[in-house]
């Protein structure tokens, strides 16, 4: 039985994370992008913190574990209590639908696996093994073209676009045309 090996990652990939997942704040030598992005960091965090700490001061004062308030705004207890109570309440709502939908789609999933067909690995293999086949019969065998780092390959050595399904025909594995899988996919630009 024939492994299926993974591609090692493009250059062209590799240039895409780069340009697109990268961030000027790890890189060497740009200190204003650091510097701006620290402190639109740390006054956003504070921000968000600082309401957080004078609504705690409130109930901490008000049940007693505080000296003195930090004003005096007898309805914000109130305020929070009511937000606290809303904010749970909803989390609770939230976490009934998404278990409901969990369910409904694992479901729907089991019903749906069972009427498609299963993969047939028998099938796969022995396709992988014709395309292995075909292409050491033009390029070599595994290891010589793993070997080597650079290789020109002639125009009449390509692969035609229907060769693959012609060679899973006259070998008796059930394949898709081209056709039927470029319609399949609904892309009729092709």
């Amino acid at each position: 039985m024939q492994e299926v090996s993974y591609k090692k990652i493009s250059e062209k990939q590799k240039k895409f994370e780069r340009a697109n997942v990268t961030d000027d704040y790890f890189d060497e030598g740009k200190l204003v992008p650091k510097i701006l992005q620290t402190l639109s960091t740390l006054l956003l965090n504070l921000s968000v913190l600082v309401p957080f700490v004078m609504t705690i001061w409130l109930v901490l004062y008000r049940w007693g574990w505080a000296s003195r308030p930090l004003w005096n705004y007898r309805e914000g207890y109130a305020y929070f209590t009511q937000g606290v109570s809303g904010f749970s309440l909803s989390a609770a709502v939230i976490a009934v639908i998404l278990l409901g939908l969990n369910i409904y789609n694992k479901i729907k999933g089991k019903r749906d696996l069972d009427k498609e067909s299963k993969i047939d690995y028998n099938r796969v293999n022995s396709k992988l093994e014709l395309v292995e086949e075909q292409v050491a019969s033009r390029f070599g065998r595994p290891e010589e073209r793993q070997a080597l780092k650079f290789v020109t390959i002639h125009e009449e050595d390509n692969i035609d676009q229907y060769e693959i399904e012609e060679l899973f025909n006259e070998n008796n594995v059930e394949s898709y045309s081209w056709d039927e899988k470029i319609e399949w996919a609904g892309a009729e630009d092709y």
